[in-house]
């Protein structure tokens, strides 16, 4: 497992004025027109405080440029910055929010968090500090950490009826997943509470990580689990105190945080993906047996053809297969996906009644 104890960045200051100087870790630099300093962040909420001096109200002009890199990557500075205005005459000295083009003697405080590094360094899944926590894609929202916890508490301290976690084919976003067996589900079963805890990108592996966090955190009655989605392994990367799981779809991209490391583990999974079948089974396995012990009802849709996940289990209802019989109905005229889905929904429901408790 890859162990990442510091992250390390540049910051790029680019100033109009010789005058003009910043105090960094107890040393001052007078600016030239272009400067770079490493910076290196060795935890979640490292807090990073510049002093910028020099400018004063006889030159308006006087400016200093700020941008912050990740290897190449260029980064927003202006969700973890504020600016302490100090010592400036003939102007009220504040406090200045999302402040990073700097005016005014001060400091520059650099407030990193994880919302920050989800989505500007790995722009992947989330971080966690409790590595049992539900794995979520990253979605660029700085509030979806929060939306999340809500979200949680709304749903707590009830029983639901049924609970389904899955990936894509669980929302209604793509319109070849619309209308959802979720929002199916929902019109037939109005009076009664069902929940959906599935996002984008993930692998069986993580699908089943995540019902088990779901079993243990909520009341549910039965449990739809989405699985032969793909198979491929799931990496895991500590990342200061925190550990941040990537599911793989794919083969990791040259862009992807820690690619070296990623693409190593990819291939090596592609050479054994008989050794991963055993590891997700032993997974599904233990699953079925906490769904047992709670008296929840478990059941399996399949949304693809891979044979890794063992399909002779009774929890099985093939989705895949119904879509396919959906699909025939139209023949050689172009696939009314809406319609499609429509017809699949209504027959995978009353399988489901068959195992509904």
């Amino acid at each position: 497992m890859p162990n990442v104890k510091s992250l390390d960045l540049n910051l790029s200051l680019k100033s109009n004025n010789k005058d003009l100087y910043i105090k960094l870790n107890g040393q001052q630099h007078s600016l030239k027109e272009n400067n770079i300093f490493p910076l290196t962040i060795k935890s979640i909420n490292e807090n990073i405080q510049i002093e910028f001096g020099g400018f004063t109200h006889e030159d308006p002009k006087q400016e200093v440029q700020i941008d912050l890199f990740y290897k190449n990557k260029k980064l927003d500075t202006k969700k973890i910055s504020t600016f302490q205005m100090i010592g400036n005459k003939y102007v009220e000295n504040k406090k200045l929010e999302n402040y990073d083009n700097i005016f005014f003697n001060g400091i520059l405080s650099l407030q990193f968090s994880h919302n920050w590094i989800e989505i500007e360094i790995i722009s992947g899944f989330n971080l966690l500090k409790d590595k049992n926590f539900f794995i979520d894609i990253t979605l660029g929202d700085y509030e979806q950490r929060k939306k999340f916890e809500e979200k949680i508490q709304q749903d707590k301290n009830k029983m639901h009826y049924v609970a389904l976690v899955g990936t894509c084919h669980l929302l209604d976003k793509n319109k070849k997943f619309a209308p959802s067996i979720f929002s199916a589900l929902s019109k037939e079963y109005p009076d009664k509470s069902i929940i959906n805890y599935s996002c984008d990108g993930h692998n069986d592996w993580s699908v089943l990580h995540n019902s088990f966090w779901l079993l243990k955190n909520f009341q549910i009655k039965n449990l739809i689990i989405t699985l032969n989605i793909n198979t491929n392994i799931t990496s895991k990367t500590r990342i200061f105190d925190h550990i941040c799981y990537t599911p793989f779809m794919y083969a990791p991209s040259e862009k992807q945080f820690l690619y070296e490391s990623q693409i190593k583990l990819y291939r090596f999974n592609r050479k054994r993906m008989s050794l991963w079948s055993n590891i997700v089974n032993k997974k599904l396995d233990q699953l079925l047996l906490l769904c047992k012990e709670l008296k929840v009802t478990p059941i399996i849709l399949n949304f693809g053809v891979s044979k890794l996940i063992k399909n002779d289990r009774d929890e099985y209802i093939d989705y895949w297969r119904e879509q396919k019989n959906a699909n025939l109905k139209f023949g050689n005229n172009k696939i009314d996906y809406f319609k499609r889905n429509e017809i699949t929904n209504s027959n995978i429901i009353q399988k489901l009644k068959s195992h509904f408790k």
